[in-house]
């Protein structure tokens, strides 16, 4: 019964958090590069996080690139649309992988973006594909 619940209210969070943020970009963009911005030179890849994930508050999110050419060093950006939402780490060797824990209070929606700059050349860059974060507190309040 348990598990039933806790798909129900999964479910029922999701559906909420489609319909209930549907903010328009109101022109404050972060200036840094904005996911209109797309980088043809193929010197990134963004792997993970895969398209339509879902995450809640506290989770550990492994986020996974390549990088094809000279790429020492790379910067990681959390955005909603083209909104950025936070920084999470710069100026860390290129290993490919970063694990992350996404940080209480971070806002419900589905319209999360990490992004992949190369520290030494903004313009070499990656989006990941769009995916979802909810707020933990209301699954565990449900159960």
């Amino acid at each position: 019964m348990k598990r039933y619940l806790k798909s129900f209210v999964t479910a029922i969070v999701v559906m909420i958090s489609v319909f209930a943020c549907r903010e328009s970009n109101d022109g404050n963009a972060n200036p840094v590069l904005t996911p209109g911005e797309k980088d043809e030179t193929g010197f990134l890849a963004v792997n993970s996080p895969a398209e339509g994930a879902i995450y809640y508050t506290g989770d550990v999110l492994t986020i996974k690139w390549q990088s094809y050419g000279p790429v020492k060093g790379v910067n990681i950006f959390l955005f909603k649309k083209t909104e950025l939402r936070a920084t999470i780490v710069e100026n860390i060797e290129n290993y490919g992988i970063y694990i992350w824990q996404i940080p209480e209070g971070t806002r419900d929606s589905h319209h999360y973006l990490i992004k992949v700059v190369n520290s030494e050349n903004r313009d070499e860059f990656k989006f990941s594909e769009s995916f979802s974060i909810f707020d933990s507190t209301a699954i565990k309040t449900a159960q």
